[in-house]
């Protein structure tokens, strides 16, 4: 019945709306952030150039600061300098640090005392639902490796890919080749200049909400190329509108631009994804009336007459030949 509906029905037009039901307010009717509906945010996204032990993710709240993560699957695909995929764990199973009583390892302000294994580092962010800075920084996790195998593995490029699931504000996605420790000096002893590092890049995949990879969205293979050597900062502005009235499906649009900071800038080179969300929602709206159901079902039945009445004048046509046939071969 439903189907049929459909087919008799009119094309759907695009109605927009303020979806009033997904902004919980207080009593003081002031936004209420902590029952902020949910949001998932899908990324596959490939460096061309930079390894990753040196790749850094965040997610910003509209103030620049580190917001909660309510859930997060993100994966590192380590590629070798012939592109191909390296299927080698990116966190060591094996800490070499000799610990003793001088020994404390940072615990990157999650909690107080020390942290002296990579695992227990691993199993704190999780915890605490963060995602990890970049292993060039995690002194607990860089003793795993010889500085040899380090060395090695800054020729590598890394691709990332996963989904976070945050609340619907707005925010930031940084991205950025490692996030300096005061105590860490992996970065001196590599011999690593963030001005001398590549952030080319290739957006595979962006998208918000329903991972419905066979839409094509709007930075989906997007290529930025560094031009120039220097500390290179890509911004992408999104503007996102929600589709329907469930709140699980979104569409947006986007803008970028791209510069280099100063040479003297203790900023880091990175990518800066930001995000906002319109007010107004979209929906199809089906403009069925009962007006349009009489119409278009006299329409089908008049259809199907004609169609019959032609068949019927054809077969009649075909059996006149027929019969005048018969009677000239009894004349003959």
């Amino acid at each position: 019945m439903i189907k049929f509906q459909i087919l008799l029905s009119t094309p759907p037009t695009k109605n927009f709306f303020v979806n009033t039901n997904f902004i919980p307010r207080k009593s003081s009717n002031k936004l209420n952030e902590s029952d902020l509906p949910k949001m998932n945010i899908n990324f596959d996204i490939s460096f061309f150039h930079l390894p990753c032990i040196l790749m850094h993710i965040d997610i910003l709240d509209y103030m620049k600061e580190s917001t909660i993560i309510l859930d997060s699957k993100i994966r590192m695909q380590r590629y070798d300098f012939r592109g191909d995929p390296i299927y080698e764990n990116l966190y060591p199973k094996n800490e070499t640090i000799e610990l003793n009583s001088t020994y404390c390892g940072s615990c990157f302000s999650l909690k107080s005392g020390c942290c002296n294994s990579c695992h227990e580092i691993l199993h704190l962010f999780k915890s605490k639902s963060r995602i990890l800075p970049a292993i060039a920084s995690i002194d607990q996790c860089v003793a795993g490796y010889s500085m040899t195998r380090l060395f090695q593995m800054l020729n590598e490029s890394c691709r990332i890919h996963g989904s976070i699931t945050t609340k619907q504000h707005p925010g930031y996605i940084l991205m950025e080749p490692g996030k300096i420790i005061k105590n860490s000096s992996i970065y001196n002893k590599l011999n690593i200049s963030f001005n001398n590092l590549n952030l080319s890049h290739k957006i595979n995949h962006f998208s918000f909400g329903s991972q419905i990879y066979d839409e094509q969205s709007a930075l989906d293979n997007t290529i930025e190329i560094q031009e120039k050597q220097g500390k290179m900062k890509t911004f992408y502005f999104i503007k996102i509108v929600p589709i329907g009235m469930d709140g699980v499906s979104f569409t947006y649009s986007s803008s970028s631009f791209q510069s280099y900071r100063n040479e003297n800038s203790k900023n880091l080179p990175s990518i800066l994804l930001k995000y906002d969300i319109s007010p107004i929602s979209a929906i199809d709206v089906y403009n069925f009336t009962f007006y349009h159901f009489i119409s278009q079902f006299i329409e089908i039945v008049g259809g199907i007459y004609a169609i019959a009445a032609f068949i019927d004048l054809f077969s009649a046509a075909c059996l006149h030949l027929c019969h005048k046939d018969d009677d000239l071969l009894k004349l003959l």
